[in-house]
């Protein structure tokens, strides 16, 4: 979600592909993500939950300076053609109307409809890094780890770690040891760890801590290296390369 309101607020129109969502919901959060401070309404929903919600200002603003950027689509629970057919034409079409960014939720709903689910990934992979590089695009492609305890490689076939040209490894509670230079006063705020283990076409490549805002349902990026010392807030901008990213939640 940071990911596609960074590339809205640089002019870069994007379509997010759902295989499971509230079209709805998910617009929800975006909005919260571009609301201000005052914008945001605190709520009871009836079952001892706290939720927030954008109030009808910020969604106004949103809808006149996002909207035109941000394209989703949830999968019908019923297709006449296997959903990764259905999804390459939206995005060829999206494409065609100036569309850079693909963000796809989740490779694993991609190949359940197909028999053989390996040869399957292995298909989509080549053909989603040829349409990337065909279209000068950008692909964010969403994979889960492997069960077990301390296995984080992608479930499925290597194509997906191997044909990446950069990966980001996400991984939630406790992230171990940090930095002896990272500031005490921000660890405990870390509720989530982030390595970026490959970056093909260049790039820095430092573990990330997030701590993450229930209110904006976005994680805060906390850094600390030594030559930039540590802040709060991440920016996310397209690298100028085509390229297909993959990360495991």
């Amino acid at each position: 979600r940071q990911i596609v309101i960074s590339a809205a607020q640089q002019g870069i129109k994007s379509l997010v592909w759902y295989a499971e969502a509230d079209e709805g919901l998910e617009k929800g959060y975006l909005v919260r993500l571009v609301a201000n401070s005052d914008e945001v309404v605190k709520y009871d929903n009836g079952f001892g939950r706290t939720t927030w919600l954008a109030n009808e200002e910020a969604q106004k603003r949103f809808d006149e300076e996002y909207e035109s950027l941000i394209s989703m689509y949830v999968k019908p629970t019923a297709l006449e053609v296997p959903v990764f057919t259905d999804l390459m034409t939206r995005m060829r079409d999206s494409a065609k109307h100036g569309t850079r960014l693909f963000v796809i939720d989740n490779m694993m709903k991609l190949t359940a409809d197909q028999a053989k689910a390996l040869d399957a990934q292995k298909r989509i992979i080549m053909e989603l890094k040829d349409f990337a590089v065909r279209t000068d695009s950008t692909i964010v492609l969403i994979c889960h780890p492997r069960k077990g305890d301390g296995d984080q490689s992608i479930s499925g076939a290597l194509e997906q770690e191997n044909t990446a040209d950069t990966i980001l490894r996400f991984k939630r509670g406790s992230v171990g040891k940090t930095p002896d230079e990272f500031p005490k006063h921000e660890q405990g705020k870390i509720t989530a760890q982030v390595i970026c283990e490959k970056i093909r076409n260049g790039g820095t490549m430092h573990t990330m801590y997030f701590e993450f805002s229930q209110e904006r349902q976005a994680n805060i990026e906390i850094v600390y290296l030594p030559e930039i010392k540590w802040s709060v807030g991440a920016t996310f901008s397209r690298s100028p390369q085509s390229s297909t990213l993959t990360s495991s939640t």
